[in-house]
């Protein structure tokens, strides 16, 4: 997930979350898509049920904000003011899934057609716990590459990054509360979010000049 590699998917990721919110305003779903959410609710070995709960726990409790808090006062002790308030409001950007739910209007998955751990009234598309991971840990590996100088240390916080945003779209259908189709188009959203993010702060940290086309180049300073 480097800057450079989502500037260029950019088109690709428009497509994508368009398509997903007309199937999911238009069909709400298949065959093939409850078929594949019973694959992966009857194989999950009973360990990652475990993990799944605490994925959505950790997706809307108050360990979500306080997450982006502890990050924004290490990025402003690191004197990265910029990256910080970048951060912010890749956490506040969450809050667009309740208008894009409300615009698509899709149901949540029936307990006639697969497992629901708990019934909720409000839309499906896209997954806003899934939306709200890709923009907070999403935009925390952006800001690591820049704010971390040992490659190592980059390198593993990265990782449990990344494997947040996918275990936390693992968990919503594990649990029955979305489709993947709604894992996928937070994804999608999210990733087009951190886009316009990073460029802002690309401007931001250049003192507005335009640094769009590379991406990928870490700002000297803050």
């Amino acid at each position: 997930m480097t800057p450079a590699n989502l500037h260029r998917a950019w088109p690709a990721l428009a497509i994508v979350f368009v398509l997903l919110a007309l199937y999911g305003a238009y069909v709400g779903q298949t065959e093939a898509e409850i078929a594949a959410t019973r694959w992966i609710q009857d194989t999950t070995p009973a360990p990652l049920h475990t993990v799944a709960d605490f994925m959505t726990f950790v997706g809307h409790s108050p360990v979500y904000p306080l997450t982006a808090l502890v990050a924004c006062a290490a990025l402003l002790l690191a004197r990265r003011p910029s990256l910080a308030l970048m951060l912010v409001a890749a956490t506040a950007l969450r809050a667009s899934s309740v208008l894009l739910k409300d615009l698509v209007d899709r149901p949540r998955p029936s307990p006639a057609f697969i497992d629901v751990a708990t019934r909720i009234d409000n839309p499906s598309f896209p997954s806003g716990h899934v939306l709200g991971a890709t923009l907070l840990y999403g935009f925390l590996v952006y800001a690591v590459e820049i704010a971390v100088p040992i490659n190592w240390i980059k390198r593993t916080l990265q990782t449990g990054l990344i494997m947040m945003i996918g275990l936390m779209g693992f968990a919503r259908v594990e649990l029955g509360e979305h489709w993947p189709t709604d894992v996928v188009g937070g994804w999608a959203v999210g990733a087009l979010i951190l886009i316009g993010l990073f460029r802002l702060h690309q401007r931001i940290a250049g003192g507005g000049r335009s640094q769009t086309p590379a991406l990928a180049a870490s700002p000297a300073g803050d």
